[in-house]
């Protein structure tokens, strides 16, 4: 016996109902699987960092490893975009990302150069504007620091997100609704909202680059931040 059209019209206004109540849930169970992953991918960077340190005397990543850079070492704007974002690279330019590669892609974490590489976020689509990695390197530690130097290693953040990637508003490093995955020094990895951070550079936004803590309610920038 077939369908009535009356029938099959409620049949799809149903249908329609349950897509439009389950699409939601689907997606947001897709943000956060992939944020999950995006969280791993950091914690196996920030084991990656460890290991560079220990192989080159307790340093972290230097920009200086870079010939232009070291040649130009006030053009902050490079440094921070070429050596610290890894964007724009010239084939011959150095970045955090590639000192980082060879120990993030260590058999002994059976990572690939393919699709899986630990340097994107699985949320991350733009892969035109940020071809090397989705992640940001602290500028204050890429100057030579020694983990050594780093007063509060728990609390100072060494790699983040360079955009809030699993909020559908996409929000910047600088904006304090922004909610980062982030690596700190001593290698544990969370997610970090940057309103409860207490660096702020750019008018009332957070400023992850230079040395500050990564907790606590937000303050005005002062170079060296203190706990709250």
């Amino acid at each position: 016996m077939g369908f009535t059209l009356m029938e099959l019209l409620f049949v799809m206004a149903i249908l329609a109902v349950l897509g439009a109540v389950l699409l939601p849930v689907f997606l947001s169970g897709r943000r956060s699987a992939q944020k999950a992953a995006c969280l791993q991918n950091l914690h196996q960077i920030g084991i990656a960092l460890a290991l560079y340190v220990q192989d080159y005397d307790e340093a972290f990543p230097s920009y200086t490893v870079d010939p232009d850079n070291r040649a130009h070492p006030d053009d902050l704007l490079a440094w921070h975009n070429n050596f610290c974002r890894a964007e724009d690279l010239k084939p011959s330019e150095i970045s955090w990302a590639s000192l980082a590669l060879p120990y993030a892609l260590s058999d002994l974490y059976g990572m690939s150069t393919q699709g899986d590489s630990p340097l994107f976020c699985p949320a991350d689509t733009d892969r035109k504007a940020r071809p090397v990695t989705s992640y940001e390197f602290k500028m204050f530690l890429s100057e030579g620091v020694h983990i050594n130097d780093v007063e509060y290693p728990a609390d100072t953040a060494m790699v983040w997100e360079q955009w809030d990637y699993h909020d559908p508003e996409h929000y910047s490093e600088h904006d304090s609704r922004a909610h980062l995955n982030t690596v700190f020094v001593d290698g544990h990895a969370k997610s970090v909202w940057l309103q409860d951070t207490t660096s702020a550079r750019y008018g009332n936004g957070p400023d992850l680059h230079w040395p500050f803590i990564g907790q606590g309610k937000s303050a005005p920038y002062t170079y060296h931040d203190t706990l709250p």
